[in-house]
């Protein structure tokens, strides 16, 4: 199953449209900004970028793009050098073969001062019901290698946790076990489940 639609799942179970509703309240870009979504998929958080009034240019590059996204890779991005105040990689720089060349692209696209915006699902995304899955993580996040790399890059990065409660029904974990291709033995009496989404969001400036 698609990342959509694990999203649309999500986004119902918190009353929250997921990732990009608490994405964008969280980064402080302003209105004006060109903004450049790597990965932008089916150009989503575009679209809703767009619907709160956005006034700035907004582009998305994807290797598979959808409607308003342009083609394009990360390691070799359409534009020219110092296009854009931001670059945001949400969810995709881990889907990139080349990370460190992808951040070098991003960075000769942006203008002087300009963010580099970084987001990736949290240790604490859905633990519980890992957990009640028997599938728990061990270990840190994936967002600290993500430090790692900005650093070895010579980027200097802020995070910001954002996070959203969820109650999920025996039903509901089930259906989204399957999304994530996992079909667990529940133990008895471990639903209804309190959860919690958790994304981290690195900003950083060369």
């Amino acid at each position: 199953m698609s990342l959509a639609d694990r999203d649309a799942l999500l986004s119902r179970l918190a009353g929250v449209a997921w990732p990009a509703g608490p994405l964008l309240d969280a980064l402080a870009l302003l209105p004006e900004a060109d903004v450049l979504d790597v990965g932008a998929g089916d150009g989503g958080l575009l679209r809703a970028w767009r619907a709160r009034g956005h006034r700035g240019r907004l582009a998305g590059v994807d290797p598979a793009p959808g409607p308003g996204v342009q083609a394009g890779t990360a390691g070799a991005l359409p534009f020219p050098e110092g296009a854009f105040d931001a670059a945001l990689f949400v969810r995709s720089l881990s889907h990139v073969p080349d990370a460190r060349g992808a951040l070098r692209e991003a960075r000769r696209v942006l203008r002087p001062g300009g963010h580099l915006v970084l987001a990736v699902h949290g240790a604490g995304h859905l633990r519980a019901l890992w957990q009640a899955a028997g599938e728990a993580a061990s270990g840190p996040g994936p967002e600290v290698a993500l430090l790692d790399l900005l650093r070895a890059e010579g980027f200097t990065a802020a995070r910001q946790d954002v996070q959203a409660p969820v109650r999920l029904s025996r039903t509901q974990g089930t259906r989204l076990m399957e999304l994530y291709g996992r079909a667990p033995q529940w133990e008895e009496g471990r639903f209804p489940l309190e959860d919690a989404l958790h994304l981290v969001v690195l900003t950083a400036k060369p």
